[in-house]
């Protein structure tokens, strides 16, 4: 899949929110060796899988600026937590598409649960411990995504999020 770059006007046949460069120039001041090593075409099935998981796992403030624009940025009505209007793709959706990528390249983004969530049971006399497996909870392993997006986003997609205001 040829990889569309969405420049800030709502492109329909966007697939991507950073181009080669700017995750080059990015990779390259955080000197990240194993992202220039990797291949074209390993780094653009990685942005874009890393736009696709940015897209459908968190709900974000403002609404989509057209209704035909495939990506969720550009959008409406949307602040930064210091106030600022933000227009077209923001650094941060951006630099978080990077950290992604990044991710991509090692591994899945969403892994599937096939490791049981109870560490052990009991029946009577018999005893049952399990394994206690490697797998990081998305919520470790997202921590600096999530940081960056503080203000752009109002929770994650799928759960309930509720919105707190101090009296």
């Amino acid at each position: 899949m040829p990889l569309v770059v969405e420049d800030g006007t709502g492109l329909a046949n966007a697939n991507c929110y950073v181009s080669n460069d700017y995750i080059d120039v990015y990779a390259e001041d955080r000197s990240w060796t194993d992202w220039t090593a990797a291949s074209d075409e390993a780094k653009e099935a990685a942005m874009i899988e890393a736009t696709t998981y940015l897209d459908t796992s968190y709900s974000w403030k403002g609404s989509i600026s057209l209704l035909t624009q495939a990506l969720a940025w550009p959008r409406l009505g949307v602040t930064d937590r210091e106030g600022r209007t933000m227009t077209g793709v923001p650094a941060r959706i951006k630099d978080a598409c990077c950290e992604l990528a990044r991710l991509k390249l090692s591994g899945a983004l969403v892994t599937a649960r096939t490791e049981a969530e109870v560490q052990s049971l009991q029946a009577g006399s018999v005893s049952i411990t399990y394994a206690q497996g490697s797998r990081v909870k998305e919520a470790e392993r997202f921590a600096w995504v999530d940081r960056l997006l503080v203000g752009l986003q109002s929770g994650r997609a799928g759960g309930v999020n509720i919105n707190l205001s101090k009296a």
